[in-house]
This record gives C-alpha cells, sequence and structure tokens, in this order.
C-alpha cells in the first residue's frame, strides 16, 4: 500500500514538471508571404491607423474617457474632476487639561 501511494506521489510530481516544459513552437512552420502580400497587409494597417487617429482628432468627437456621454444631455456639461479638499493647518495651542474627579497624587 506504501508502494502505491509512493508512487502516485511521485506520477504527480512528474506530471507538474512536465508541465513546466518549454512549449512546442509551431510558428516554424508559417508559411513565408511573397513581397506583394506584404505590401498589401501594410497598406491595409496604414489605413486602419489613419482612419483611425482621425475619429480621435475629430472635432465634436465624444470624450472616450467618458463612459455616460451617451446618457447625458448636451445641455449638462462633463463633470469635473474632484479635487481633495485642502486640509486645514492647525496650530499647536496649549489647551487646559479636564479636571480629573479623582484627587491627584504626587509620584515618590
Amino acid at each position: 500500500m506504501r508502494v502505491l501511494i509512493a508512487g502516485a506521489i511521485v506520477l504527480s510530481l512528474a506530471g507538474a514538471a512536465y508541465a513546466q516544459s518549454p512549449a512546442i513552437n509551431l510558428g516554424a512552420f508559417e508559411k513565408k508571404k511573397d513581397p506583394a502580400q506584404q505590401l498589401k497587409e501594410e497598406e491595409i494597417d496604414r489605413a486602419y491607423r489613419d482612419a483611425t487617429q482621425e475619429d480621435r482628432t475629430k472635432k465634436g468627437a465624444p470624450n472616450l474617457n467618458d463612459p455616460w456621454a451617451a446618457v447625458r444631455s448636451a445641455a449638462q456639461p462633463a463633470p469635473k474632476p474632484k479635487q481633495p479638499a485642502p486640509k486645514p493647518k492647525v496650530q499647536a495651542q496649549s489647551q487646559p487639561q479636564a479636571q480629573s474627579p479623582w484627587p491627584q497624587t504626587t509620584p515618590r
């Protein structure tokens, strides 16, 4: 019985070690692209980048950081970011100590 338990432990540890082995690189079997195909893909990528940059810089475009822009009416301005309230400066003042109901004793 002990041998079976020891074998199960060894197999579980071996399985964990096997799972950490490097992955097989399947990218080595990709086809090489011919220059015409590369140029076409670069042209498509460039057109996509130009189109997305145009949308971001266009006037009147909604604020991309405001998820409630579609819900808010046009008359209502976007909320301004809140600034933390300034901390009041506290000056050290000597305040009289409260009287204790117990008589004060002096240390000996």
